[in-house]
């Protein structure tokens, strides 16, 4: 059978941890659930930013971040998270570009999977050019940027919940506008491309019925 029918066991761990913290029976990092509380308490915005990839590194991570640095100043309204990837080369272009500079962002160290699921949980949109990060936010029914100029996910992009703008500034710009139009009319109840969370079960159920063959 076709995996697409069976799910994808990426949402059975995200909706796993979702439950947890929605129950309250795991918590984020102080520090990142300060920042968001505070953020969400003065009515921001909240994005997720990821970038690192190789495809990017000759002078398209600048203009990503550029993108990024030129939407934080036109509004104030706006706050980014950014977990900054350990290759140094991530670093030599976030300084380039001065996004780090900007009041309104919180760059942190690589997160656990666990406060990236408390992340992706609480944001109002994702800019990203991980895989996985695409398959979980589209999950989530968050807004999505896609930071490459193809994708092999486009669930999310056929879903209407992402939008594929590469590393083009003024793209970037106008899908953080887009992302805050989306994001208000997401429709929370609409079924994830990528199964409910009981793809393991269904995987574990054909393994049984091959086997009794």
């Amino acid at each position: 059978r076709r995996s697409a029918d069976l799910g994808n066991t990426v949402v059975d761990g995200l909706l796993h941890f979702k439950r947890k913290i929605d129950a309250k029976e795991l918590s984020p990092s102080s520090y990142l659930a300060t920042a968001i509380k505070k953020a969400h308490g003065e009515k921001k915005r909240v994005f997720l930013l990821t970038a690192h990839r190789r495809e990017s590194w000759n002078g398209g991570l600048e203009r990503i971040f550029c993108g990024v640095k030129t939407a934080l100043l036109e509004d104030p309204n706006l706050f980014v998270v950014f977990p900054l990837h350990p290759n140094p080369i991530i670093k030599v272009a976030l300084e380039k570009s001065g996004l780090d500079k900007c009041l309104n962002i919180l760059i942190t160290s690589s997160l656990s999977y666990f406060d990236c699921v408390y992340l992706l949980n609480e944001v109002d949109g994702v800019l990203t050019d991980s895989g996985g990060i695409q398959e979980e936010a589209t999950s989530l029914q968050k807004p999505l940027l896609i930071l490459r100029d193809e994708s092999d996910r486009e669930e999310g992009i056929t879903a209407g919940t992402a939008l594929l703008v590469g590393r083009d500034p003024k793209r970037i710009l106008s899908g953080v506008k887009w992302m805050s139009q989306r994001e208000q009319s997401r429709v929370s109840n609409k079924p994830s491309p990528y199964g409910n969370g009981d793809a393991a079960q269904q995987i574990a159920r054909v393994i049984k019925e091959r086997i009794n063959q």
